[in-house]
Parts: C-alpha cells; sequence; structure tokens
C-alpha cells in the first residue's frame, strides 16, 4: 500500500460518521481508476466493484455501501441517481454478457440484473442535446486508435476518450451476429448516451474498434456525426496482433493446435477475447472452417474484413461527414484531422501510445504459407487503400 492508500484507509476506518474527509477517502479508493465520472459522487461505505474502468458515473450520484457491483461489460450510473446499501449489481450472465444502463434520476432500492436499461425519468444535457461536434474514430484495433485519441484530447476544446464505453463490444457483438436489430441497439445507445452530460467542450470524441458495426445506427442517432477510418499497413497490424494472442483458438473455447506458426506472446483478457470478431457467426466461413484455421489466418482475414465493413459504411455517409486516415501519416495529417473535426491546429505531435511491450515477428520471418494466407485476404485490398 502506498501512503496515500494507508491515510485513506485510516479515514474510512476511524472516521465512522459521514464527513467531508471520510467521503473523499472512500471516493479516493474506489472511483481513482473510474474514467468518465462526474462531480459529487458520495459513497457512504465500502463497496465491491469488478472492472471499475468498464464504470461510467454522472454527476450527483449516492451509494448507500455494501453494495456489489460487478462492471465488467460495461455499467452506466446517470445523473442525479441513488443506489440504496447492500444492492447487487452484475452485468454477467451465466452465459455471457449484458452492460447496464440507469438513466438519470432512478433510485435504485433493489437488485438490478444483467442487461437492464433504464431511461432517463429526468432531463440530461446527452449527447442528443449536444451543440458540438461528435467524433467517432474507427479502426481494427492496434492501428493507433489510442493515439488519435490522445491527439485530439489534448486540445482545449475538445475531449475524447479511448475504449471507455464497454457496452459498446457486447451490443457490436449482438448486432454483428443478428441476435439485435439496429433499432434495439439504437435504442440501447440513446440509452447509453443520453443518461448523463456528455460533451461539455466543442468536441466530443470516442475512439473504439467496436464501433464499426454500429456507425449506420450512430448516424442515425446523430446525423451530424462525423467518422474518422483510421487504417494501419496489414503486415504491421497482423505483426502486432498475432502476438498480442488475438484470434487464438482459446478465444473460441477450441483446442490448441499445432499448426499454428508462432506462439503468442501475449494472452488478452477473458472479455476482449469473449468478444472478439466470429468468422463463422457472420457468415464468412462455415463453422469447421473457422475451426481448422490458424490465428494467423484469422488476423489476416480481420484486416480485410473489419476495414471492408467500415468502408461500406462510411460510404453510405455524405462524403464531408467521413475521411480515412493512414496511421503512417498520422503526424503529417494531425491538422487537416482536427480542422475536420472542427478544431483548429496545434504545436503537439501525435505521439505513439500503446506501443507493444512484447516482441513482434517481422514479415521476414514468415514462411511461405504465411504469405500465401497474407496474399489471400489482403494484397487485394492493399493497393484499393493506398498499401
Amino acid at each position: 500500500m502506498t501512503v496515500s492508500q494507508i491515510i485513506n484507509e485510516v479515514m474510512i476506518r476511524f472516521i465512522p460518521f459521514d464527513l467531508g474527509l471520510r467521503r473523499t477517502a472512500l471516493a479516493d479508493k474506489y472511483l481513482s481508476s473510474v474514467n468518465i465520472k462526474g462531480q459529487n459522487i458520495h459513497i457512504k461505505s465500502d463497496i465491491q466493484i469488478k472492472r471499475r474502468t468498464a464504470l461510467i458515473l454522472g454527476d450527483n450520484i449516492n451509494i448507500g455501501g455494501k453494495n456489489n457491483i460487478d462492471a465488467s461489460a460495461g455499467l452506466l450510473i446517470g445523473d442525479n441517481c441513488t443506489i440504496d446499501k447492500s444492492i447487487q449489481i452484475s452485468t454477467k450472465t451465466e452465459t455471457g454478457y449484458a452492460p447496464i444502463v440507469i438513466g438519470a434520476g432512478h433510485h435504485i432500492t433493489s437488485d438490478v440484473k444483467p442487461g437492464t436499461i433504464l431511461d432517463a425519468t429526468i432531463p440530461v444535457e446527452g449527447l442528443s442535446n449536444y451543440s458540438g461536434q461528435l467524433v467517432f474514430i474507427l479502426s481494427t484495433g492496434r492501428s493507433g486508435s489510442k493515439a488519435i485519441a490522445k491527439l485530439i484530447d489534448q486540445h482545449v476544446d475538445a475531449e475524447c476518450y479511448h475504449d471507455t464505453f464497454a457496452h459498446l463490444n457486447t451490443w457490436s457483438c449482438e448486432y454483428l451476429y443478428n441476435a439485435s436489430s439496429r433499432e434495439e441497439i439504437r435504442n440501447k445507445l440513446k440509452s447509453l448516451y443520453n443518461s448523463t452530460s456528455l460533451g461539455k467542450k466543442k468536441v466530443f470524441g470516442q475512439s473504439d474498434q467496436k464501433i464499426a458495426p454500429l456507425i449506420p445506427a450512430l448516424s442515425e442517432l446523430f446525423p451530424t456525426a462525423k467518422f474518422i477510418w483510421l487504417i494501419r499497413d496489414p503486415y504491421d497490424f497482423i505483426n502486432s496482433a498475432y502476438a498480442r494472442g488475438w484470434f487464438d483458438n482459446s478465444e473460441f473455447g477450441l483446442p490448441l493446435t499445432e499448426k499454428e506458426f508462432l506462439l503468442k506472446k501475449v494472452t488478452p483478457s477473458k472479455f476482449d477475447a469473449d468478444h472478439r470478431c466470429n468468422g463463422a457467426k457472420v457468415g464468412a466461413f462455415t463453422v469447421e472452417k473457422w475451426k481448422s484455421m490458424t490465428a494467423f489466418e484469422r488476423v489476416c482475414w480481420y484486416w480485410s474484413y473489419w476495414n471492408s465493413l467500415i468502408e461500406t459504411h462510411i460510404e453510405a455517409l455524405p462524403k464531408k461527414m467521413a475521411i480515412k486516415v493512414q496511421l503512417e501519416e498520422l503526424e503529417h495529417q494531425k491538422n487537416n484531422i482536427l480542422e475536420f473535426a472542427g478544431l483548429s491546429p496545434i504545436a503537439g505531435k501525435a505521439e505513439k501510445v500503446n506501443t507493444a511491450y512484447y516482441k513482434k515477428p517481422d514479415k521476414n520471418q514468415w514462411t511461405e504459407e504465411m504469405n500465401a494466407i497474407f496474399d489471400k485476404y489482403c494484397k487485394p485490398m492493399m493497393e484499393k487503400w493506398g498499401y
């Protein structure tokens, strides 16, 4: 424990009554890793929170204490909400994930079931009422999406979040696999973005690889929203994603295979693995074919499939509402990106962040079979997209 954490625990344990110092200590203990949180959040006593980074909190929230909260799949508690003590809130089911939205103005007096969506009962300055510019950044992941979010976020007139709304992971898959209609997804997104006061600056941006399938629903909800398609050289993307363990058999509940070309360097989180795009479920392959493929082949397919999905959706938008940016040109294009978002130029650099900490393979290490697989899935699209 750090000195600060020890002091917080002393405040919590030995100041039994509600006092500003104790309130601050509880907030520091439980909310320091919450990426989006409003003002005046009051926790009365110790609680349990699983996956705090997937929790979003509005303004003026009272949490009674002794609560057990599992925010794994995404939990938003809107403005002016009260959660009574000893309440169980879980976003996980026996078989999967079910995000929760507790809209503004609710008083929760009983346990909240997975998948609960409660619309706001009071007016909120959510994104549907936002007068600024909304910007959604689309990518495959492992493509600089955090770097471009940081570029926009460092502007004094903007706020931009990267992989913060965990709800999108599950809803994106539901829509891709035809488990939910566009109208159902649109209504969920509307509740998510209008349950707390979002968009306090001139530009509100969101960068998340799971946005791609949701573009039609988002463009219906927010007709003036702009979209940035960030694409990366397929060789670099594949070497990064493959070494990171993406699309490994274990992510799909399949036994390990000896056909794999290289050993993965990292094991992704179970949440990310459980939401990896399944080629059989989107109808690109038969179940048997998908099972027989190596992770390398799946990653090659994904680069082409996901970017094609983005391209198809943004081509349906007015031209002025979307642009394509190659990661390799990010620094050179930074002021064009800011101008597209309605922001003035800045002196800062588009810094590379979220750099791989593991050793990635080089394309010179690829076997003839790997090159043949790459050519099959990626070569047809490379020239079209400028590679």
